[in-house]
């Protein structure tokens, strides 16, 4: 015969030099047990008393949980002075050193858009788990994003899901499961003064730069004068050079 399943378990969290309060669990539609609950009681009976009173008035099972996309909407995940998660954290540091700043949160906002919910957008919170999080990064991956950039974006999702754990939504976050990649730079070819030199000669103009007078003059200009893209950007105005 299968075994009976009760609709809730007990059990004693001890707390120091204090009686044990009984918490309880339940159970999600994937017959996972839920995050535990205090009932507020430290003896079992009355604890008991408490989930099955809560069992008969229909309150006892916990609400389903958000997707990802609706707990972004609702926590306004990232957006600067909305986001509660954010409001947290500056509240809670020194002014003159503020937790976070504005830029990281811009850019957090964008990759949250652009990489995370278009994949994982639809998946309620508990159903993200460590597999998807890798399958996420190996999507990354195929894209071409070099491990830093992978690291970076699993970030974002990692703090909101550690913030769902501590809040008592999820039972775990999925991503403490999960290695993050590699994050040492590729290599890169050094730009030699022979290189430079091929690049600069006027007589590369037409086989080099193909043609673009304009983009061999603001190169030629940067090295030899050591401008910066903002001082040469008004050079784009000119249409007509005479050499």
């Amino acid at each position: 015969m299968p075994r009976y399943r009760e609709s809730f378990t007990l059990y004693p969290r001890t707390r120091k030099n204090k009686k044990s309060i009984w918490y309880y669990r339940t159970y999600d539609s994937f017959s996972r047990r839920t995050a535990g609950r205090s009932t507020g009681h430290t003896s079992k009976t009355r604890a008991r008393r408490f989930c099955e009173k809560l069992l008969q008035e229909g309150r006892l099972l916990q609400p389903e949980l958000p997707t990802l996309r609706q707990w972004t909407e609702q926590e306004y995940w990232w957006c600067w002075g909305e986001c509660k998660y954010l409001s947290r954290r500056l509240a809670r540091s020194s002014p003159d050193r503020p937790a976070v700043q504005r830029r990281y949160a811009d850019d957090a906002l964008r990759a949250l858009e652009i990489h995370i919910l278009p994949i994982l957008g639809n998946r309620r919170l508990d159903q993200i788990s460590p597999i998807e999080c890798e399958l996420l990064l190996e999507t990354w991956e195929k894209q071409g994003a070099a491990g830093k950039t992978i690291n970076n974006r699993a970030s974002i999702l990692r703090i909101m899901l550690g913030e769902a754990y501590r809040l008592g939504l999820l039972q775990e976050n999925p991503w403490t499961r999960v290695q993050p990649y590699d994050a040492t730079p590729k290599p890169r070819d050094t730009f030699t003064l022979a290189k430079a030199k091929l690049l600069l000669d006027p007589r590369t103009i037409d086989t080099v730069w193909l043609g673009h007078q304009l983009y061999y003059l603001l190169n030629l200009v940067a090295a030899t004068t050591g401008c910066r893209q903002g001082e040469l950007l008004p050079l784009r105005q000119v249409t007509a050079f005479s050499w």
